[in-house]
């Protein structure tokens, strides 16, 4: 039985890969070669071998730029499991790293597992320092490549453009990996990632965050690591550095919703507010009283029963209404309107509001900038700087 190298823990993967990597050059390959004295033939279908895995790491290294391109812009990542970007960085490599170790191994003397091990302490050890190509002592060739076959050289130069391919995949790894590193020792664009997280969430758990119960056990300590590390902290700030890239994003997102619902505890803003107009409770309350009072703007001269939808899309826009929760918008709009004792209109539909959105962001006739100044006028002017207990 003879032994077969082993690559490193995946941590050290790529280190070790890069550095055997860059090893490789013209006097170890031809050592290489008149150690194993493979035949013409055996040559040939090694050039065709060597191409076909350069043309699919060349794939691979394309992914993993558009991969680098996003991957510390996010806070969660899509693994099931606590995050280690030097295993998924070799995931994004898989084929190129199991072709590169094979490629090593090919050069590798043959000898019984017992004999490796008494000669080195012992100790088991991996292709990539045991292959005659990445040796640290060789002896050097008495012949250049004109004294060997044609495929000599060209084999040599397959193999040189497949190890400079996958320095150049290692180097990317290092530099995303120390990207990383920097952003986790600063909280501050931590947090800002995790509110950006937030952000994108929110249309998503709209239509169910009121269908949870606040002590789901998926929601708990005890069911949710990501939730029993935030708890820790007093503010997200203060852990956002830890839970960046610790965290799969189905964690986060439970982590997302338990502190929705456990904000919405003890306070008279409701989870549907805090998706639509965001965290800041007089804001919203601001918002909910100007939609109580919305007979206010609307003009004396206007004598139908259903409220102008043009005058609620203006009024969407002027709040920054998330695109993914309009129905949403018009749902609670209503139901706020109706709300009121006073009210005067009859309510409308999203097909009606949604039918005037192109209209008011151009704002060609200048109404939305009109309603606007309109708006800040009446409920942000000295008539209602003291507003009810309801605002």
């Amino acid at each position: 039985m003879y032994y077969t190298p082993k690559i490193d823990d995946p941590a050290k993967g790529l280190e070790q890969i890069c550095d055997s990597a860059s090893k490789f050059n013209s006097d170890r390959f031809i050592y290489a070669l008149e150690y194993k004295n493979w035949d013409v033939r055996r040559l040939e279908h090694m050039c065709v071998e060597v191409a076909s895995y350069r043309e699919k790491l060349g794939a691979e290294y394309n992914r993993l730029v558009d991969f680098a391109r996003t991957f510390n812009r996010e806070f969660a990542t899509a693994n099931n499991q606590c995050y280690s970007s030097a295993l998924t960085m070799l995931r994004k490599l898989r084929s190129g790293i199991s072709e590169t170790k094979r490629l090593f191994k090919k050069f590798c003397p043959r000898a019984r597992k017992e004999v490796i091990y008494h000669a080195i302490g012992n100790q088991p050890v991996s292709a990539y320092d045991y292959s005659y190509i990445s040796a640290d002592s060789y002896q050097l060739p008495l012949f250049s490549f004109d004294a060997y076959p044609e495929c000599v050289s060209r084999l040599h130069n397959e193999m040189t453009e497949f190890f400079m391919l996958m320095v150049r995949c290692m180097q990317l790894c290092r530099e995303v990996m120390k990207e990383e590193a920097n952003i986790k020792k600063d909280n501050k664009y931590c947090k800002y990632l995790f509110d950006e997280f937030k952000g994108k969430l929110m249309p998503e758990i709209a239509d169910i965050i009121s269908l949870i119960p606040h002590d789901a056990d998926e929601l708990s300590e005890a069911h949710n690591p990501a939730i029993a590390s935030r708890y820790k902290y007093e503010t997200d700030e203060a852990w956002a550095s830890v839970g960046f890239h610790n965290y799969s994003r189905t964690d986060v997102k439970k982590l997302v919703i338990r502190q929705v619902l456990d904000d919405e505890q003890g306070s008279d803003i409701t989870a549907m507010e805090k998706l639509l107009f965001g965290n800041d409770e007089e804001t919203v309350r601001k918002y909910r009283h100007i939609i109580k009072h919305f007979d206010e703007l609307i003009p004396a001269s206007y004598h139908r029963n259903n409220l102008p939808a043009k005058y609620i899309q203006m009024f969407f826009q002027f709040v920054k209404i998330p695109y993914k929760l309009e129905s949403d918008a018009v749902d609670y709009f209503n139901e706020t309107y109706l709300s009121s004792p006073d009210h005067r209109f009859v309510t409308v539909t999203y097909q009606a509001i949604n039918g005037h959105k192109k209209s008011v962001l151009e704002d060609k006739n200048g109404d939305f900038k009109a309603f606007v100044e309109k708006l800040r006028q009446h409920f942000y002017g000295e008539n209602h700087l003291n507003l009810d207990a309801n605002f």
